[in-house]
């Protein structure tokens, strides 16, 4: 996989350098952080495409739940019914 994020790594090792490093060591630095950001981002920072998959994960979730919960409205309103039609059995008996 190509870079996570954008480092420029020229532009940080001449700034280490004009702070007394040497190039050596600028390149090193700036090539070993540009490794352990895009590590880091790689494991840790979420996608769009990881977004997306989330995200319908979640919609058909929801799609089930309200299915669940139609059913349930169904199974109470059906058990209601029939403690009212007993209620008025036995009242009228």
């Amino acid at each position: 996989m190509g870079s996570v994020i954008n480092f420029d790594t020229l532009e940080y090792a001449k700034a280490l350098e004009s702070k007394g490093f040497t190039v050596e060591q600028a390149e090193a630095l700036a090539l070993e952080n540009k490794r352990v950001f895009n590590e880091f981002a790689e494991s840790q920072l979420a996608t769009k495409k990881d977004l997306f998959l989330v995200k319908d994960e979640l919609q058909t979730e929801i799609v089930t739940l309200k299915l669940e919960l139609a059913v349930l409205k169904w199974v109470a309103f059906s058990t209601f019914g029939i403690v009212v039609a007993i209620a008025i059995k036995i009242f009228l008996s």
